[in-house]
């Protein structure tokens, strides 16, 4: 099989995990996959060498040169200024050379068929030119909706990548085998959108790898029961504008004032929102911003915590991977925000998964139950089982088969 995604080791970052982890499991089930990704040089993921050794299956991983070479870093700031890497303008510059090199690799290779990643989006327009020069199949793999985006930034840019999607996404999509969409309530949008293709879509969701969590249960499970220490609840990742940290701080206040022995810990690089809700309540005293650290420290610390906490957007398709994390580690989760939809689904399928309005009350609450029932886990580990990323890649490779065996196929 060809992989194209744009983003890939040694960069790192959410974009790339669920793809190398896929990857690092496919060869199990027969597959051998070669890649196509970005020059280095074309890369916006930061360099990170923790998922070297998920990649060893691969055959070849082929850097590919965009069309006119790296761009100043002026101008390529000037491009993603008002977009989010999930909207990526540069890799429209990307496709035809991804055409290109996919027919050399497809010679090489004996290749039965493409695999395309995205975000970003532009690279998928690359799929049905390559499938109309092979007659390859091809299944598109969305980590996030297109044409559907819940959540934009509003800038100049978003009426163009608006247009893009409205006129190429029906073209991507109608010449693909299959298209994988991350949680259900995507799944259900996208086939509301294109009834004519309810067959193609497939639900695979985002999970854990057991090995980055090989911790022993006992152990962790001990570590949790802090009694007369302090509750500390974390989250992992970013708030960015659409997620409202404000009621969770406020809600942290009233507990402090209250006299619950809470903390607080941030993974990521700090928001300034964040960071000032913090110094405007005086609560720098229990909270820490760890800032960005790898996988396995990340796991390390998650695992030394006692709630791990997701905050929604307030979108039914929206399922952030630091759930996963939190599922991987164990650890009971505290989401706000939505009362419905993907998210609520996944964790209130566990027992000590707990949902609330993302209202400071509602959270102080919410806490307030936790601090009282202490749970050590998040539970059920049948249900955490179905989120292992070698079982989920079980089911793309039944994806993959029953895609291959149609042979070539025609392009619409």
């Amino acid at each position: 099989m060809l992989v194209v995604s744009y983003t890939f080791p040694p960069h790192g970052g959410v974009s790339v995990f669920r793809t190398v982890k896929f990857l690092k499991y496919l060869p199990e089930y027969g597959w051998t996959p070669s890649v196509l990704t970005a020059s280095r040089d074309a890369q916006f993921e930061p360099v990170a060498h923790e998922f070297r050794d998920d990649v060893r299956g691969v055959t070849e991983i082929r850097p590919v040169q965009p069309l006119g070479g790296t761009l100043t870093t002026r101008v390529q700031r000037r491009l993603l200024s008002d977009s989010s890497p999930s909207f990526n303008l540069l890799a429209l510059r990307w496709i035809l050379p991804v055409v290109q090199a996919g027919i050399r690799v497809i010679d090489t290779h004996d290749i039965d068929i493409v695999y395309y990643t995205a975000p970003p989006f532009p690279q998928l327009l690359a799929a049905p030119l390559l499938k109309r020069m092979t007659g390859l199949p091809y299944i598109v793999d969305l980590r996030d909706p297109w044409s559907i985006h819940p959540y934009t930034s509003g800038g100049v840019t978003d009426v163009f990548r608006t247009a893009l999607a409205d006129i190429f996404e029906p073209t991507v999509l109608r010449n693909a085998a299959r298209v994988c969409c991350v949680t259900e309530p995507m799944t259900r949008r996208y086939v509301a959108a294109y009834p004519e293709l309810e067959d193609t879509f497939e639900t695979i969701t985002n999970g854990f790898d057991p090995d980055e969590f090989d911790t022993d249960e006992d152990e962790t499970r001990e570590s949790r029961e802090r009694i007369d220490g302090p509750v500390t609840i974390a989250y992992a990742g970013k708030f960015s504008s659409y997620r409202d940290p404000e009621p969770f701080v406020t809600a942290l206040r009233a507990l402090l004032d209250d006299g619950q022995d809470v903390r607080f810990v941030h993974f990521g690089r700090p928001e300034n929102r964040l960071v000032n809700l913090v110094t405007e309540l005086d609560l720098e005293s229990i909270v820490r911003f760890a800032g960005y650290v790898d996988r396995d420290e990340l796991v390390a610390e998650l695992s030394q915590t006692d709630l791990g906490l997701v905050v929604s957007g307030g979108d039914e398709t929206e399922l952030t991977t630091k759930v996963f994390d939190y599922i991987g580690c164990n650890l009971p989760i505290l989401a706000v925000g939505q009362q419905t939809g993907a998210l609520v689904d996944v964790v209130s399928a566990f027992e000590n998964g707990y949902i609330c309005a993302n209202r400071a009350d509602a959270i102080q609450e919410t806490i307030r139950q936790i601090l009282d029932q202490q749970p050590p886990t998040l539970g059920d580990d049948r249900t955490r089982a179905t989120f292992s990323r070698k079982r989920l890649t079980r089911t793309l490779a039944t994806v993959l088969e029953t895609a291959a065996a149609t042979g070539v196929d025609e392009y619409q």
